[in-house]
């Protein structure tokens, strides 16, 4: 499955800033740079230095985008951990050329020709493009299927992609073909908020849309809700992630293990089965993890609320991604997404809708 590679020598030869170029030779040797943003990197036994940086991240959050931190932190009381389970996925004959003609059509179907244009440009470019089969063994494989950077530097973006062979292959390959079409044609346009915090907003928007397109593009209608289960729940395992994360950097000094976990999770009357042994997976950066909660439930609501039809509902997008505002409160209002206002209402509706739904 050698479909699509990035060259060594051309990265290496590139004007790419140096941790870009450190990044993308460690995926491809399987050696994970120091400052992958997806890898753990230490395994601490003391764990103040960790600390510290938890503290400093969390100031940096408190003081660009308050209320939505401290709403997100909060949020996991909402959601009964022990009832958020995943429903199985249909394995699918995936290939590259595959996922490439039905992301194809899929930004066809939106019908906006910037959109589509970007899309088709950017593929056919050499070096632009990796996938490979999933390999659980690549420290990267253990943490994304996949995932796109951008060289903020240069604008240059990278994608790669590891195929699992189910069907939630092609969602998931919209969602990060959105990251390599939108943030490369709005390179230098984007809202600073958007820029900085909710990168993963139109990505989301683009896969939620992609459930549909999929039922319908498979002729698998059920496909719809338990993909979009599934990624409700991956939200709400997040939002617990960083509620134990919290609970261990609470620790004074020693680094925190499973009986520490549910003692301290059966002081909130929280019953857990928490056996993790890899607790350093939790000193990963909570920056990122808040963001990407923030960003799925604004894309939903941008969907259930501001999507009448795609005709309208990506312009809209395309809107809000270039808004000129510079408060959270202003950019949610104009744009209609109202998940602070109203405790997560789409997200808990369609989370209730979605219970209990299998493929057949």
């Amino acid at each position: 499955m050698e479909y699509f590679n990035w060259n060594k020598e051309d990265i290496i030869n590139s004007d790419l800033a140096p941790i870009t170029k450190e990044i993308l030779l460690g995926e491809i040797n399987g050696t994970p740079a120091s400052k992958d943003p997806n890898v753990p990197s230490n395994n601490p036994i003391f764990h103040l230095r960790e600390k510290y940086q938890y503290y400093q991240y969390l100031k940096m959050l408190y003081r660009e985008i308050p209320d939505l931190t401290l709403f997100i932190q909060h949020a996991y009381q909402d959601f009964n951990i022990a009832t958020c389970i995943y429903e199985e996925i249909p394995e699918v004959d995936t290939t590259p050329e595959k996922l490439l003609k039905n992301t194809t059509s899929f930004y066809e179907f939106l019908g906006n020709k910037d959109i589509l244009n970007q899309y088709t440009r950017l593929i056919q470019k050499e070096g632009i493009l990796r996938i490979q089969p999933h390999d659980p063994s690549n420290p990267v494989c253990q943490n994304v299927n996949g995932r796109c950077i951008l060289d903020k530097d240069t604008g240059n973006a990278f994608l790669s992609y590891y195929i699992k062979g189910t069907l939630d292959d092609f969602s998931t390959f919209a969602h990060e073909t959105a990251h390599l079409i939108i943030e490369t044609m709005l390179f230098g346009q984007m809202n600073p908020l958007i820029d900085k915090h909710f990168t993963e907003y139109a990505a989301c928007y683009f896969q939620i849309i992609s459930y549909g397109f999929y039922s319908i593009e498979l002729g698998i209608p059920e496909i719809f809700p338990v993909l979009l289960h599934n990624n409700m729940v991956n939200i709400i395992n997040n939002l617990w992630y960083l509620h134990i994360q919290k609970l261990i950097m609470q620790r004074k000094i020693i680094k925190a293990n499973p009986t520490y976990i549910k003692k301290a999770l059966e002081k909130e009357n929280i019953r857990s089965g928490f056996t993790k042994n890899d607790i350093s997976y939790f000193y990963l950066n909570p920056t990122k993890k808040i963001e990407a909660i923030a960003s799925f439930l604004m894309a939903l609501d941008s969907f259930v609320q501001n999507t009448p039809t795609f005709k309208e509902g990506v312009p809209n997008l395309l809107d809000t991604l270039t808004s000129s505002v510079s408060s959270i409160s202003e950019l949610f209002k104009n744009s209609n997404i109202t998940f602070m206002e109203d405790n997560i209402h789409n997200f808990k509706e369609l989370y209730e809708k979605s219970l209990g739904i299998h493929l057949k």
